[in-house]
């Protein structure tokens, strides 16, 4: 096995910091306005929690994608990706009634009965606000960034015809047209292969049986999927059509030529377009076996990481920190005794099942 990290750019991670540091000033702005305001006109904890979460709002899609971008250049937002955004948005919201709100009316209710000003709210919750609710976008931005790396897995599979996956127990695979459509199918729907795998599979169908838009297991499928079975049925159609290269899925499905397409898989495997064509050929002559797309969890190297991070880290299959389903590795700040303040990170990796030095 040659596991092979992809390092991020130095700049991915300035520009991440700068992107946090500016929304969390933002958010401290808001604050500041809120709490100016509440000396005159008295204090309403709903409306800063409102504008809290109009700037999340504003600000989590756009970092959930540049997080996608920096592991998959040609990546886009799909459902499966919106739907993991308006989640973490409705956490934030959650979070901000039932904590931040809360301690603030009871930290106002305590000051009044003490005669103290208002203004003292902002020294028990300035730094709160910016620290621990603007670093929530870090987390959102490394969340992008791990279904970014399952979407270039998914993307050199189809790209290559490889299967989906290598079963331990020896179980007799699909055939690789079959993994090819069903790969081709998730990337024109933008939705995760994963999914539309479950749905064909309770259906007991085929991505073929789902090209007539009339028929009840189209609609069955297009009602799973959150589509329409027209969009469904023209979809499945191109997917067959495309089976032989997944290449000409992608650029049907995002205006990318498959020349583009080699282009953005390369840079983001980290190697040249030349030697993307030897991987190419020496996975396909393998039927793919062995190759992986992963997800490390990097902790920050500053001596002061803590336990649960150092943990995630040493996590994953084999204790190493790697985890080959990209979406099953921890986010930063998610266990973290930091919270807000956590600048650990992910990292992508890939396993080409052999010795053979095609990477950078």
């Amino acid at each position: 096995m040659t596991v092979r990290r992809i390092a991020r750019s130095a700049l991915h991670r300035t520009d991440n910091d700068a992107q946090v540091a500016g929304y969390g000033r933002a958010l401290r702005a808001i604050f500041d306005d809120w709490l100016r305001r509440s000396q005159v006109a008295g204090m309403s904890t709903q409306a800063l929690g409102a504008r809290l979460q109009q700037a999340a709002e504003a600000n989590y899609e756009p970092a959930y994608l540049r997080g996608k971008r920096q592991a998959f250049g040609a990546a886009t937002l799909g459902p499966d990706d919106r739907r993991w955004v308006a989640a973490a948005l409705q956490s934030n919201r959650m979070y901000v009634q039932r904590s931040l709100e809360a301690d603030i009316q009871d930290k106002a209710t305590l000051q009044r009965m003490q005669g103290a000003d208002l203004v003292d709210l902002g020294k028990a919750f300035r730094s709160r606000v910016e620290q621990q609710y603007g670093g929530q976008l870090w987390r959102v931005t490394e969340a992008g960034f791990r279904a970014g790396a399952r979407d270039l897995g998914d993307t050199v599979r189809s790209r290559f015809r490889l299967p989906l996956r290598q079963e331990d127990d020896g179980e007799e695979e699909q055939r690789d047209d079959e993994l090819a459509v069903l790969v081709a199918l998730a990337l024109l729907l933008r939705l995760s292969r994963s999914r539309v795998e479950r749905v064909l599979e309770r259906l007991g169908a085929t991505v073929a049986d789902l090209a007539t838009a009339t028929s009840e297991t189209s609609q069955a499928a297009a009602s799973a999927l959150g589509v329409t079975p027209a969009a469904l049925a023209g979809a499945a159609g191109q997917a067959v059509a495309a089976a032989g290269s997944g290449a000409a899925a992608l650029s049907a499905a995002g205006g990318v030529t498959p020349a583009e397409l080699d282009d953005a898989i390369a840079e983001a495997l980290g190697i040249g377009v030349a030697d993307l064509a030897d991987l190419g050929s020496a996975l396909s002559a393998s039927g793919g076996a062995g190759f992986r797309m992963g997800v490390q969890y990097e902790t920050q190297n500053d001596g002061d990481v803590c336990l649960p991070c150092q943990e995630e880290g040493a996590g994953g299959q084999d204790e190493d920190g790697i985890y080959w389903e990209p979406l099953e590795a921890p986010l930063p700040g998610e266990a973290c005794r930091g919270k807000g303040n956590c600048r650990c990170s992910l990292a992508a990796v890939y396993d080409t099942g052999s010795g053979d030095a095609i990477a950078a």
